[in-house]
């Protein structure tokens, strides 16, 4: 498996779909992970070899039926999922569907990097089905915004959702923050409000003290001269920060980017920083 240019060896890797524990190995990967797909490894680096993949975690940024479908350009668009606004380009890898036909109603799973304005820029749209049906459960992970701790609602964009069912047993104030990153599962509601089942906090790199790290996203947010975020994460450059493809001049919100060095919790200290 190839990730960011670096090749890993997963014969014994766990995959972890969702927080559920698929399989292991290459015939696991093979079924669950698909090419376009952002996906968090985590291993072991070996002297003289390729990398040992001891973990492989995917978990989509939504899945739900699209409310909207605009063409943007001859070879882009921009669908309107739960609230979210889904951008479909030429480098999106595409399942059981095309760009062409993709229409109101039709579930589908994204995958990709959200970049400085809360859109997803999709490297990975499915076609789960054809329509939801009144049973069915829909998926979206984002960051709390305007928390009502009286309501129990809390947005993801423009998307409301109500915590007032949920099991917050993962949560130790009991409830939800502002900016916390979420993952919600639940039924669509009355005004298209996402009534949710499971709620659980979300740490897509993990936490902790990593010496070798790899993040590919999209720049959100700047603090020149030298700190910028990915969405929760804060990078840090300094003159020893190697860039390729670019120079610290294009470090602004927007640009999607490769960040390599070492992680502390949430902030990354970037050995070298690749336009990809």
């Amino acid at each position: 498996m190839i990730v960011n240019g670096v090749t890993y060896d997963t014969t014994a890797a766990e995959i972890i779909v969702d927080r559920a524990f698929i399989g292991i190995g290459n015939q696991s990967l093979i079924q669950n992970i698909a090419l376009g797909m952002v996906i968090r490894v985590e291993g072991r680096l070996v002297a003289g070899g390729n990398p040992i993949a001891d973990r492989v975690f995917f978990s989509n940024e939504l899945r739900g039926p699209v409310d909207s479908i605009k063409a943007l350009d001859a070879v882009s668009s921009q669908a309107l999922v739960l609230g979210q606004a889904v951008m479909i380009g030429d480098r999106t890898v595409l399942k059981n569907t095309e760009a062409s036909s993709i229409a109101v109603g039709m579930v589908l799973e994204v995958s990709g990097f959200v970049d400085e304005s809360g859109s997803i820029n999709a490297t990975y749209v499915n076609k789960v089905s054809d329509s939801l049906l009144p049973e069915d459960t829909v998926e979206i992970k984002g960051l709390v915004q305007n928390l009502d701790l009286q309501s129990k609602t809390f947005q993801f964009n423009s998307l409301t959702l109500s915590y007032s069912t949920a099991n917050l047993s993962e949560f130790p104030g009991g409830a939800p923050a502002t900016g916390q990153m979420l993952r919600a599962r639940g039924k669509l509601g009355a005004n298209s409000m996402l009534v949710a089942e499971s709620l659980v906090p979300v740490e897509e790199f993990g936490t902790g003290i990593f010496d070798t790290f790899d993040l590919e996203g999209i720049i959100t947010q700047t603090n020149p001269p030298n700190e910028f975020r990915i969405r929760q994460y804060i990078v840090t450059i300094d003159s020893e920060t190697a860039l390729k493809n670019l120079k610290a001049s294009d470090l602004n919100s927007g640009i999607q980017v490769i960040v390599r060095g070492a992680l502390t919790n949430r902030s990354i200290h970037a050995d070298e920083i690749i336009r990809p």
